[in-house]
């Protein structure tokens, strides 16, 4: 069966996406939209993409009524009404991440998909990371050992974006990556930022998740270093692995765990010696979006699925608080709780836009 989809955006990702999904045998473009007419003039120049229809009316990408499904890669902001308005109107709908910008707002999403009987993913692409699924299955032979703690840093000279801190870009990978393997959300966060170049917008952030069993999980998101690194540290009592998404690093590294601080390094085992073949998949955005397809169709259970992405959205607005109460340490249970009983309509605030 072939599938008609739309897609709402060509900036930073859309391009992506579009590349992406234009390469999949069961779907078919219909309408690409974006509300920069030169950045629809250039697309349809150049021969990008192979759509129907290039719009600037993202309602009328978002609704219309040949399309079976409609992918958003917009501004943040602007995530709720868009997915809103395509799941009324019997969509299935993709948007990237974030899924929106405060738990009320995503859980309207989520029921709204619920109520349609119609699927909602979001663009948790490192899901779908080769490397990223090593490690789980590392985390679930009990290779690893029990886990001691993690460590993410996503640090890069930009890009900057207009409508959420950095935490919110960088760090929804890292906490979708941690619920991943974790199978569990973190209970409480706190967070300390600073503002270097816009004063509304944190652009470098730590923040420590906790969760139930007492392991910690430390993120460092970084808009202002004028060096790339993609890395988390997965620490278990017998093993650490080591995953990195940075040019000319190894994807997957694992060491010797060692229990004193002055124990010298080991060498990285070998990965045939832990039952792990280094094999080529596919590109993990090709896959993300079959996986999309294959759900729209029946034949798998989403894993990067709306539910699961408003829970990461509930963590972030409670480090968000953080932030904003000069690093408090905040329980994002009792986030999750005032939000999971609305029901009537909202609008997203800011809550991604909070300074340190």
């Amino acid at each position: 069966m072939t599938l008609i989809v739309n897609c709402i955006g060509l900036g930073h990702w859309g391009p992506n996406l579009v590349r992406a999904l234009n390469s999949l045998p069961d779907c078919r473009l219909g309408v690409v939209c974006d509300v920069s007419p030169s950045r629809l003039e250039l697309a349809e120049r150049q021969n990008l993409f192979s759509a129907v229809e290039f719009t600037t009316d993202a309602l009328h990408a978002a609704t219309d009524a040949r399309a079976d499904a409609v992918f958003v890669a917009t501004p943040a902001a602007t995530h709720f009404e868009l997915a809103k308005s395509a799941l009324w109107a019997g969509k299935h709908v993709f948007v990237e991440k974030p899924l929106c910008l405060n738990s009320a707002a995503a859980n309207q999403l989520v029921e709204l998909a619920t109520t349609r009987v119609k699927q909602l993913a979001v663009g948790h692409v490192f899901l779908f990371n080769s490397a990223v699924r090593a490690i789980k299955q590392l985390i679930e032979s009990g290779r690893l050992g029990p886990i001691q703690y993690l460590s993410a840093t996503r640090a890069n000279h930009g890009p900057r974006r207009p409508d959420v801190n950095v935490l919110w870009d960088l760090s929804s990978h890292d906490l979708s990556m941690f619920q991943y393997w974790l199978g569990a959300d973190p209970q409480e966060v706190t967070a300390c930022g600073s503002n270097c170049y816009a004063p509304e917008l944190a652009d470098v952030v730590t923040a420590c998740f906790g969760y139930a069993d007492g392991v910690k999980a430390h993120v460092h998101a970084n808009w202002a270093s004028p060096h790339k690194t993609r890395e988390i540290v997965v620490a278990g009592s017998a093993l650490t692995a080591v995953w990195s998404d940075t040019a000319g690093m190894p994807p997957l590294r694992v060491y010797e765990s060692r229990s004193r601080c002055d124990a010298t390094p080991s060498a990285p085992v070998p990965l045939t010696e832990l039952g792990l073949v280094e094999q080529k998949f596919s590109e993990p955005l090709v896959a993300e979006c079959q996986h999309f397809l294959d759900a729209v169709q029946g034949r798998v259970t989403l894993l990067n699925d709306g539910d699961s992405a408003s829970r990461i959205v509930a963590a972030l607005e409670a480090a968000d608080l953080s932030l904003q109460r000069q690093s408090t340490l905040i329980k994002i249970d009792n986030i999750n709780l005032a939000h999971r009983s609305t029901t009537s309509d909202v609008t997203c605030h800011e809550s991604g836009r909070r300074a340190a």
